[in-house]
């Protein structure tokens, strides 16, 4: 064993930094978010069934400009709170909350209704505003400055401190949107007001929101004209704020037909069932309890959200034992509603009367607008000597099948087309073939796979060349093939003036990638500018793209004076006009569904001078990315915008500014309207985590999408650096949370592997707060160095020392620890480095790479610069007490 006193003082030291790092890594969910989720499980939690609830305030204050450091909610003005102006027209703003526990998961909200009561208005207010609070706020120490003081205890040998958190805007950080008004009348003593909250109150519910209360304002009223508002703390329980919420709870019926079937051993029973909800209960999952030994299910449609209409098919088999069997269908959904029925299967004993079914070729390929043939062969067994029906479910949209054979008696043999069409997209489909006798039924699974028929794209990124008289200009052509199209091609072109000759460079189609062709322009003598359309054909395909020639006349050119009879003024030179544009976005309003994708064209005209348009994009859910090609635009021209949804859904106005590149520094605007749906079958983002803590609404996956959209997100580097981060994470997820998914004891583990990855990013998000109000940008990398680095040093070190230790100890193997942690160190400063140059030139791809690259380096640094260093950690001072060889 190894004496105490041989343990130096250095080890003893890293012993306690890696030990003091692990245990604030495990408990910094409870450290550092305890009383955030404390105050927000008050106002978001679900629990009691009812059709109608009475919700008093849980908090309210007034604010006030004029006292900007002073709390109102424990000393409050005569039991009310204050909105309007006073006399030197200081702003008195009011923040009310609401506890929400009185509200089912998954209820439909019917109306909700804020009702307070006007005790003594000194004036007409013109509108008293009703915005949606954004922040965390605390009734006992808010102020116009100040929303909340948490209190931090990280460790336990440690006092606990009180962090102050300053609202992001001094006033109150509210949402623009006017959730609600109501304009008050002077002298409405003790009535009561009622604002509509149905729709904040909706969100808040199914957690498009967090539930920070709502903040009345009236900005606008005159000075000295002030509404009181009762508190919730006034002696008259009537006069208390309140928010009346009518709903109606969840539940799901399943309605059967026939309830009672009666079959033969080895036949099928079919039962149909409606399933029906009140609400959105979510993706319903049916199961069958109560079936005979020797027998099967399968429902048609199962995991849908109702309504729906399913078949449940029985399949008895010669093993079945005969008799009475009652049998219970269960509905379970994933926001927890039940629901359950019952059908009766009474089993006769019989001879086998049977047809087997079988399908070939199991998988075919055609392409867009081709027909596929499958061989369908019906087989007698036993004595069956009704006729077999067959039928097609699971078809492409745009195609349609016939059989060639139907409805015989087996055996026979019958051929399925299915023929497609332009507009049936490609992909692989499963096709399901279904025979049914009376009530036996059977189903094979082929595969259809649709290719594009061959095709090609024609583009021109610089589509507007500009010559001079006389002489020649060059346009690049490029062609996309498509489904393997190998053509050649011919270009033709209109508009051209007569004068003007046109040359095409020769090419071979690779078929593969993107094909360039040179139109060359010999100008003639005729100036100006044409509008062209240039055309590419090819046998019978053909696709046109615009283009403009402009021809100048020539450089150095004097025309001849024309004789005068008396001296012409020389004219004096126009100075050029200054650039201005317009923007216009096409289409104005876009429907997409969760997790997809969409373009928008953005058309820049030019109204007076030359210039240069880059872009930016506001009013998108917090979930959604957007990116233009090209992102800085010569006027005039078109810029594609990219669209990425994630989760979010509803309906959002955005705005697309255009900025003029250097100059006056002139802005133009225009607005879409995008419709985000739901998508069934959506994965969600965070899919490991969301199928680890078993619903998208947990705290936890909250937290991990809340730190995504508003710390990484919220930054061009983020941004970027989440795109690769994407591309490799959900290259594997999806296996891997199938598998955790069907396995309990994987789900515990991953939670406990989890919860130190949630807690070091609550550090860095906690870390980077105050740098957010600066600079958005410095913040998300402030963010991402601090979790790289305990990544690094909680996941990562413990295993990079056993093995450095083991080498060392096995294979008799020593470090150089500069030739290690130099290049180490190059790197990580390489990589900030291009990662500042690639913010502030917005260089996408450099910005990728270098974001990358600066997680990795950061990362790999951490863990060997402390795996090299550590001599004696704890884990080899515990082997080697124990004399472990």
């Amino acid at each position: 064993m190894i004496p105490y006193r041989k343990l130096n003082r250095r080890t003893w030291k890293i012993m306690f930094v890696f030990l003091l790092s692990l245990f604030i890594a495990l408990t910094s969910l409870e450290t550092f978010n305890t009383a955030e989720l404390n105050l927000l499980s008050r106002r978001n939690a679900l629990s009691l069934s009812s059709e109608s609830v009475v919700i008093v305030a849980m908090e309210d204050a007034t604010i006030s400009e004029k006292e900007p450091d002073t709390n109102y909610g424990a000393v409050p003005f005569f039991n009310a709170n204050l909105v309007g102006k006073d006399s030197t027209g200081k702003r008195f703003r009011t923040l009310i909350s609401f506890n929400l526990s009185g509200i089912p998961s998954g209820s439909k909200i019917l109306s909700a209704k804020l009702k307070v009561y006007c005790l003594a208005p000194t004036g007409t207010t013109p509108k008293v505003k009703v915005h949606r609070a954004i922040n965390l706020w605390m009734e006992m120490v808010v102020t116009w400055n100040l929303r909340a003081v948490l209190k931090l205890k990280p460790s336990p040998w440690l006092p606990p401190v009180n962090v102050p958190f300053y609202w992001d805007t001094p006033g109150g950080d509210y949402s623009f949107s006017v959730e609600a008004s109501k304009s008050i009348t002077g002298g409405s003593v003790a009535v009561p007001v009622e604002f509509d909250l149905t729709n904040l109150v909706k969100k808040w519910l199914d957690g498009t929101y967090y539930n920070y209360g709502i903040l009345l304002e009236a900005d606008a009223s005159p000075n000295n004209v002030m509404t009181l508002i009762a508190q919730r703390e006034h002696p008259n329980s009537d006069y208390k704020p309140k928010l009346i919420v009518k709903y109606t709870p969840p539940s799901i019926t399943l309605t059967p037909n026939p309830s009672t079937q009666t079959v033969h051993v080895g036949e099928t029973a079919l039962y149909t069932f409606m399933v029906t909800s009140t609400t959105s209960p979510g993706q319903v999952t049916l199961s069958v309890t109560g079936l005979p030994t020797e027998t099967t299910y399968v429902f048609s449609n199962n995991e849908l959200e109702p309504p729906f209409s399913t078949t449940l098919t029985v399949y008895t088999s010669v093993s079945t034992p005969p008799g009475d069997y009652p049998l219970t269908i269960h509905a379970s959904s994933t926001s927890g509603v039940p629901g359950v029925t019952g059908v009766l299967l009474s089993v006769l004993p019989t001879e086998i009367k049977d047809f087997d079914l079988s399908v070939t070729p199991p998988t075919l390929t055609v392409k867009k607008g081709e027909k596929a043939v499958f061989a369908v062969e019906i087989a007698k067994i036993g004595t069956l000597t009704s006729p077999v029906s067959l039928r097609v479910s699971g078809l492409p949209e745009g195609s349609t099948y016939s059989f060639s054979d139907n409805n015989l008696a087996p055996p026979f043999t019958s051929k399925l087309m299915v023929q497609t069409s332009a507009s049936t997209p490609t992909g692989d489909f499963f096709i399901d073939v279904q025979g049914v006798s009376g009530s036996i039924v059977h189903i094979r699974t082929v595969t259809l796979t649709v290719s594009e028929q061959p095709d090609f794209e024609v583009s021109i990124p610089e589509n507007t060349v500009t010559v001079e008289s006389g002489k020649k200009g060059y346009l690049d052509v490029y062609i996309t093939p498509k489904g393997g199209f190998k053509g050649s091609f011919v270009f033709m072109i209109q508009g051209l003036p007569g004068d003007v000759k046109v040359k095409s460079s020769m090419g071979i189609p690779t078929g593969t990638g993107q094909d360039k062709y040179v139109l060359t322009f010999t100008a003639g003598a005729t100036t100006g500018t044409f509008h062209l359309t240039i055309t590419a054909k090819s046998s019978e395909l053909e696709h046109s793209v615009p283009a403009t020639l402009i021809i100048t006349a020539p450089t150095g050119v004097t025309p001849t004076p024309t004789p005068s009879p008396s001296p012409t003024p020389t004219p004096t030179p126009t100075a050029p006009s200054e650039f201005d544009f317009s923007l216009k976005v096409t289409p104005i309003s876009l429907s997409i569904k969760q997790g997809e994708t969409a373009t928008l064209a953005v058309e820049i005209g030019v109204l007076s001078g030359k210039g240069y348009v880059y872009f930016d994009v506001t009013g998108l859910p917090p979930d959604a990315s957007f990116n233009f090609n090209p992102a800085t635009l010569k006027a005039p021209g078109t810029t594609i915008l990219t669209v990425n949804t994630g989760s979010t859904t509803g309906t959002f106005t955005v705005l697309i500014t255009g900025h003029e590149r250097g100059g006056r520094g002139l802005t133009r605007t225009a607005t879409f309207t995008l419709i985000i749906e739901e998508k069934p079958g959506f994965i969600p983002k965070c899919i490991i985590a969301t199928v680890t803590y078993g619903s998208e609404l947990s705290s936890e996956v909250s937290f991990l999408r809340k730190f995504r959209g508003e710390v990484i997100l919220s930054s061009f580097a983020g941004e970027n650096f989440l795109k690769v981060f994407n591309a490799f994470y959900y290259s594997f997820s999806p296996q891997v949370a199938e598998v955790i998914a069907s396995n309990e004891l994987l789900r515990s583990l991953m939670k406990i592997f989890l919860y130190p990855l949630i807690g070091l990013l609550q550090i860095s998000a906690f870390a980077s707060q105050p740098l957010s109000t600066l600079s958005h940008e410095a913040a998300s990398v402030v963010a991402g160095f601090i979790a790289s680095l305990l990544i690094g040093l909680i996941y990562f070190t413990p295993i990079s020392t056993l093995i450095k230790w083991l080498i060392e100890r096995r294979v008799k193997l020593s470090f150089n620890t500069k030739k290690i942690l130099k290049p180490l160190s190059l790197a990580t400063l390489f990589s900030l480095a291009t990662l500042v140059l690639g913010v502030y030139i917005l260089n996408e791809a450099l910005t990728m790479f270098s974001s990358s690259l600066f997680v990795v380096s950061t990362i790999t640094l951490t863990t060997v610069s402390t795996a090299v260093y550590i001599k004696k950690t704890l884990f080899l001072s515990i082997l080697r007490a124990f004399k472990v060889r």
